[in-house]
């Protein structure tokens, strides 16, 4: 992996995910972590494909063995989420909205709820006019 796709795939995670992940519950494990997983993913696949995301998915959870049994296994369950809306073509904010609001995703504290999916889509619209 050459440096500026590493810095690129770094963008993503560090910036795009971050700010736009206003589903609402901030909780551990909860709908926001979720969809941070499969979006965060789903950019890093459009960017170097899925066998990279793949890797670098699993190696964040690795690097961290302290978290593994509290979080890891349901990251890495939406990151595989994530790299299949990227095969399917659908924009990533869209196809992990769906499974989102859908019941596809992976969420193992259910104690907040997601915000309302229209106000979701406005934070992140208004995130992207407002970074390019």
């Amino acid at each position: 992996m050459n440096i500026g796709l590493a810095y690129t795939v770094k963008h993503v995670w560090e910036g795009l995910t971050l700010r736009p992940m206003s589903v609402g519950d901030g909780n551990f494990n909860g709908y926001g972590d979720a969809f941070r997983h499969c979006y965060g993913s789903c950019l890093t696949a459009k960017y170097c494909g899925n066998s990279c995301a793949f890797i670098l998915g699993w190696g964040n959870e690795v690097m961290a063995p302290d978290e593994w049994f509290s979080d890891s296994p349901m990251d890495i369950c939406n990151n595989a989420k994530g790299r299949q809306v990227s095969s399917s073509g659908l924009d990533c904010a869209t196809g992990c909205l769906d499974l989102l609001y859908g019941g596809g995703l992976r969420v193992d504290n259910k104690a907040g709820a997601p915000r309302p999916r229209e106000i979701v889509e406005e934070d992140m619209l208004r995130h992207a006019e407002e970074n390019r």
